[in-house]
Parts: structure tokens; sequence; C-alpha cells
């Protein structure tokens, strides 16, 4: 399962928390930390909304006839 547009998502909501927390972060890390954090949330945001960057999970199971054909399907004695 390619989690690549929930991520983006996800990125965009932690730098809307780091913006939010942004002087606290200075005064207890400082300046320098800062912006160096805040460039890489935005460039992995960007990666995984316009670039190639994916992230998958992938479930592995040792029956494979107890799969479910979809996550939303129970699977019993599955792993």
């Amino acid at each position: 399962e390619n989690l690549r547009p929930h991520y983006v998502k996800t990125l965009a909501a932690w730098s809307e928390n780091f913006q939010e927390s942004r002087d606290k972060i200075v005064q207890k890390f400082g300046e320098t930390f800062t912006r160096r954090w805040w460039l890489y949330l935005q460039a992995s945001q960007a990666s995984f909304e316009y670039g190639d960057l994916d992230l998958l999970q992938i479930e592995l199971c040792g029956r494979q006839h107890q799969l479910p054909l979809a996550r939303e399907l129970p699977v019993a004695n599955c792993c």
C-alpha cells in the first residue's frame, strides 16, 4: 500500500504545528536548527507531493490464503 498521499497531508500538518511553535523551538534549539528543520519538512513535503518519493507499507503473512482482499476485511488467525 502506498501511503504517499497520506504522508503529504501528515507533513503539511507537521509544518503547520512547527510554525505555530516556532518561537519556542528557536528558544530551545536555536535559529540554525529551526531553519534546517523547517527546510527538511518543506523539502520532504514537496518530494512526496511532486517528486518520486514514496512511503510503502507491506503486509507479510505466512498463510497466503488468509490475506484479506482489502484492509477493511478482518482476517482470522493471520500471522
